[in-house]
């Protein structure tokens, strides 16, 4: 008759071993404790005694201004960060040690023979075994996480979300990599086995991952790298990954599928495979073929890269010559022989087949991805990003939007406009497999490596198209990449579409862009008509400016965000209603400086001379460029959020836009004569002049209270 141990029985046995691994782990959590407590009084001791040197408050200023760190940083918050990111990282460091420490009894015959003698299920003493090794990693992680947080708190600062944000990460990370372990101990004989499969994974799997994502980037010319970002797909077998704290429910899953299968193995496991290589041949497989996989890609795509045996023979090759020597290294470590050797290579032949087929896919473009541009006629409506003129609200992706943007533009000229720019930027393309091969590793670097700008791995223009039958085909194409011609570097002209009205009214940052996300906006022209006495003043008028003051300054008649709003309404309003002859006049103006929106007298001048009927331009920029320096970043202080796009523009005001013009009249910018007259209530008003121009003196010069009838 067999006996049921009661669920009150177990959780005794349960604490029972939990006991005792925690006295069999003593050690190593007091030297984990001293270890951290040392790290937190020196942390503390730095920041506080350096709290007051210039030097120091200004690198705090720096991390604040680029987004390192939050801003208003202090003394005290930067202890937080350092504190809470070392404790993060040597909890993590222990929790290997005590996981390896508490499931050594998987590995040991006399300890697998002890342990099967007691009245407990071999089930229930591998969840005691993961409880006990859970719980030793994230009760000391936590308890000085905490005391980081009360220290702060004592000393009258807030716990920044950078620390808060710890504690659920560990938790999460320490679950996934127990467990994983967890199954892979279950499965081995000895505990170097175990350890080096795991470190395998953790290793392996994303780097494989990545090669996978940059071959595929790298041939697909078009295909947009960003839908890989924060996927479960790139580290769905390194647990490690979990302390990021992202696709949670997945780890969530990933841990309990983990446990409930390390609890089943172990039930089956026979207590006479201890010391010997695998109790479980499966992981050892997934093991050789990654780490296989991995070596072949690596050596295969530095030889097609360099047109070895002429690129995709040189590919094969590499990919032989790595794969099959380390799949025999792999297995002489874990097998310790040569045993069964031959009886474990059908992997590695698939493995050969599969890789070499999948990347003779890419390399020759079987489905004619890149070459594809949809006709007109087959296209229901169409959308185009442009990085520079494309205003995008805060934190949305250009993946997520170009299909999106496919319903944007359904008139026939400017779709015509959008698949002619297509059709050229592909035609100035070098789709040779050499390239495609480079275009392999510069993928890979400058989406996966941050020591490279932001601005190399993000789109730079894009086409979405709708066709007849519903489908939706988009392309993002990268600035830094291996195929373009070098007769023809970045000469593409979007002019066409860009200067488009329906562009414009869809995606202009006029259109889009709210007052906050501006880093400038200026109304500027001249005050008067030239004579041979005297030369018209260029006056500007700034509503929002990184150069001058703030915007808690008042504004004629409204605050600065409702007069933007005024203007910006009434100019779309024009824009509606206009002939397709004004509408050119609109666009006339060329010239908008690179980081700022700052006007030029020549080339205003020259504006004058091609439309009469100007009577004055409006110019905006949002965000910041990218390659603004450090030191001039504080100007931009509406423009510091990374997420806001960097984007200019400007638009020529002829008579005809009457809207806009009364508007501009009712807020005090232009006069009834239609000219524009400074207005030191603005957000710096400035004037250039004719002789300080062209005399090559004060560029401008900033005034206040000029009397208008002087005009």
């Amino acid at each position: 008759m067999t006996q049921k141990t009661s669920f009150k029985s177990r959780l005794k046995q349960m604490l029972s071993f939990f006991l005792s691994d925690l006295k069999s782990c003593n050690t190593f959590l007091i030297v984990f404790g001293i270890i951290s407590a040392v790290a937190i009084t020196v942390c503390f001791t730095i920041c506080v005694v350096l709290g007051n040197d210039s030097s120091f408050s200004m690198m705090l200023s720096a991390l604040s201004i680029t987004g390192i760190a939050n801003s208003g940083i202090g003394e005290i918050e930067l202890f937080q960060y350092s504190s809470a990111s070392l404790v993060y990282l040597i909890s993590i460091v222990f929790t290997i040690i005590y996981t390896v420490r508490i499931y050594s009894y998987l590995h040991n015959k006399r300890k697998a023979d002890l342990y099967g003698s007691l009245p407990i299920g071999r089930a229930t003493l591998f969840i005691a075994k993961s409880v006990s090794a859970y719980l030793m990693s994230i009760i000391p992680a936590i308890f000085f996480l905490s005391l980081i947080s009360i220290i702060s708190v004592c000393s009258g600062h807030s716990v920044v979300s950078e620390v808060t944000k710890l504690f659920p990460e560990i938790c999460m990370g320490t679950l996934a990599s127990i467990a994983f372990f967890g199954l892979i101990a279950v499965c081995c004989g000895t505990m170097l086995n175990s350890v080096l499969m795991f470190v395998a994974v953790c290793v392996a799997y994303p780097l494989s991952a990545i090669f996978i994502k940059g071959t595929v980037v790298g041939c697909f010319d078009g295909f947009y790298v960003g839908i890989f970002k924060d996927s479960v797909i790139m580290n769905a077998l390194n647990p490690l990954a979990a302390y990021d704290g992202i696709n949670v429910i997945y780890w969530l899953i990933f841990s309990v599928v983990c446990i409930a299968l390390g609890a089943f193995l172990a039930k089956k496991r026979k207590a006479e495979r201890a010391q010997s290589a695998f109790a479980f041949h499966l992981p050892c497989y997934i093991i050789k073929v990654l780490v296989s996989f991995l070596a072949g890609m690596f050596l295969g795509v530095l030889f097609g890269s360099m047109n070895v045996f002429g690129g995709y023979a040189g590919f094969v090759f590499g990919f032989i010559l790595a794969s099959v020597p380390v799949y025999i290294i792999v297995h002489l470590i874990l097998y310790r022989g040569f045993s069964k050797l031959i009886k474990t290579s059908i992997p590695l032949g698939a493995l050969i087949i599969v890789s070499c087929v999948g990347v003779a896919l890419c390399c020759f473009d079987a489905f004619g991805y890149n070459s594809y541009v949809p006709k007109a006629q087959d296209i229901k409506s169409a959308g185009f990003y442009d990085a520079n003129s494309n205003y995008q609200a805060k934190g949305s992706a250009v993946g997520k939007n170009l299909k999106d943007m496919a319903d944007d533009i359904t008139d026939k000229d400017t779709i015509a406009f959008i698949t002619n720019s297509h059709s050229n930027l592909i035609n100035k393309r070098d789709y040779s497999i050499q390239n495609k091969f480079k275009n392999t590793w510069v993928s890979m670097f400058t989406d996966n490596f941050l020591f490279f700008s932001k601005e190399l791995s993000q789109p730079y223009c894009g086409y979405a198209y709708k066709l007849n039958d519903g489908r939706i085909i988009t392309r993002a194409y990268n600035r830094f990449n291996a195929f373009y011609n070098s007769d023809t570097l970045y000469d593409d002209d979007n002019t066409d579409i860009i200067n488009s009205k329906g562009y414009i009214k869809t995606y202009s940052p006029i259109a889009k862009a709210e007052y906050d996300d501006l880093s400038e906006f200026a109304v500027f022209g001249f005050n008067r008509k030239d004579t041979e006495k005297k030369h018209a003043d260029l006056v500007v008028n700034r509503i929002a400016s990184g150069y001058y003051g703030d915007d808690s300054q008042s504004v004629a008649l409204t605050g600065p965000g409702e007069t933007y709003k005024r203007i910006k309404d009434a100019f779309l309003k024009d824009i509606d209603n206009c002939s397709d002859e004004e509408f050119k006049k609109v666009v006339g103006y060329s010239n908008t400086f690179y980081g700022s929106a700052d006007p030029d007298y020549s080339d205003y001048s020259t504006l004058v001379e091609s439309i009469p009927d100007v009577v004055c331009v409006i110019q905006l920029a949002t965000g910041a460029p990218y390659n603004i320096y450090i030191s001039d970043l504080s100007s931009y202080y509406k423009s510091a959020d990374s997420d806001t796009a960097y984007t200019t523009a400007s638009y020529v005001i002829p008579r005809s836009f009457t809207k806009t013009i009364e508007v501009l009249q009712d807020l005090g910018m232009l006069d009834k004569n239609m000219y524009v007259k400074a207005n030191d209530d603005y957000n710096g008003t400035s004037i250039i002049t004719y002789d300080d121009y062209y005399d090559d003196s004060d560029y401008s010069d900033s005034v206040s209270g000029i009397d208008d009838s002087e005009y």
